[in-house]
Order: structure tokens, then sequence, then C-alpha cells
């Protein structure tokens, strides 16, 4: 199980850290780093073996993890906005991300119906924290919302998937 460590990286000393703790990935903010710096602490994160995963929340964000040659990148609502409006800058934003790179949805307490949205628009993966520490049977939830990979409606993009040469 792949570990992600959520901290407020700034520094690659930080990399390191996230290294011994056992992390397999880290986030990093692009809204929150000068270019150049974003691009350093995404090499220096490959160099340690681990993966960077780039928020953003809008596109001159997603511009600033594109040019930092970043391997995922995970997607949040702008903090502004309602639910609706937070949902629909996603669902904006998902589909011009790059085919090579991981698609990551923040979907905080998001539906079944939410979930299989984002992943028509090309979410590879959801960050579903919220969704899963309010439930009182953790196990249940995380089993339900497994399931909804399996549902009809993203048959064909499993297909096409399925397609590529690996």
């Amino acid at each position: 199980m792949p570990v992600l460590y959520l901290d407020l990286i700034v520094s690659s000393y930080q990399l390191w850290e996230a290294r011994a703790s056992g992390a397999d990935l880290v986030l990093l903010t692009a809204g929150a780093l000068p270019c150049d710096a974003l691009v350093s602490l995404v090499e220096r994160a490959a160099s340690l073996g681990l993966t960077a995963v780039v928020e953003v929340r809008d596109g001159a964000d997603l511009m600033l993890a594109l040019r930092a040659a970043a391997r995922a990148v995970l997607v949040r609502p702008p903090a502004h906005l309602n639910a609706d409006a937070g949902r629909a800058a996603l669902c904006d934003l998902l589909p011009i991300i790059p085919e090579s790179v991981v698609r990551v949805a923040e979907c905080g307490a998001a539906g079944r119906s939410d979930l299989i949205t984002y992943a028509r628009k090309g979410a590879d993966a959801v960050l579903l924290g919220r969704t899963l520490l309010t439930g009182d049977d953790p196990r249940a939830t995380v089993t339900g919302l497994a399931a909804i990979g399996a549902h009809p409606s993203l048959f064909r993009r499993r297909m096409s998937d399925e397609a590529l040469p690996r």
C-alpha cells in the first residue's frame, strides 16, 4: 500500500524526512512554490525514489505542474468555491491533463455519482480522506468505493486502458 506524506513541503530536507518515514509519495503544492523550486523538488523527489504528486487548483497551477514534469497531479477545487462550483472546476481541469500524467481528483465527501463523473472526466485515482474518516465502518466504505470502479458506465474506459501497450 503506497504511503502519501501529507505535509507542506517547501525544502528538499523535508523530502528526506518523508523518505525516512516510509513515504512513497509526497504532496507538493504548485500554488505555494515558485516554478524553479517546484521543478527542483519534483526532481529531488524522483532522485530519492519518491513520486511527487503536485496539487493544482486552477489552470495556472496546472501549467506549473506540467513545466515541473510532474508525473502525478492532484486536482483540488479552489477553496473559495462552493461544493457544486468546486466539482465543476475539478471536472474542467481533469480532461486537459495529459494522459501520461496520473490524474488524482480530491473528492472530499463525494458520493458515488461524483466518483463516476470524475472517472469519466479522466481521473485515474481519487483522494477520499474525509469520506473515510466520517464513516462508522471504514472497511465497508473502502469496499463500496472500490466497487465503483466496476460500474458499467466506466467499462469503455477500462477496455481502452487495457488495449494500451504496457
